[in-house]
């Protein structure tokens, strides 16, 4: 019987210690789940680790930058937060 995985949320997944911390999850053989992924405005490079991860929250804290990505590709079931109050949302 496998334990139910780790659920985590990766805090500025698009920079270098977040993108670190996807590779560990990636090589964790299931024992990780991402149901949240933050980053302030590199929306291109968190849309695709929300197409490839799916997990429940992605958050822009950036609203100029969340305006100017084209979010339509964001995986059915994931919720996109726009602002800065949205990475404490997520953490709660």
């Amino acid at each position: 019987m496998n334990p139910s995985p780790r659920k985590i949320a990766i805090l500025g997944s698009t920079g270098s210690i977040g993108r670190s911390t996807l590779d560990v999850v990636r090589h964790s053989r299931g024992r990780l789940e991402v149901v949240a992924l933050t980053a302030n405005r590199s929306c291109e490079d968190l849309l695709a680790q929300a197409i490839e991860l799916r997990p429940r929250f992605v958050v822009v804290s950036s609203e100029s930058a969340a305006r100017q990505c084209d979010w339509s590709g964001l995986p059915r079931g994931t919720e996109l937060i726009v602002g800065p109050r949205g990475v404490e949302r997520v953490v709660q």
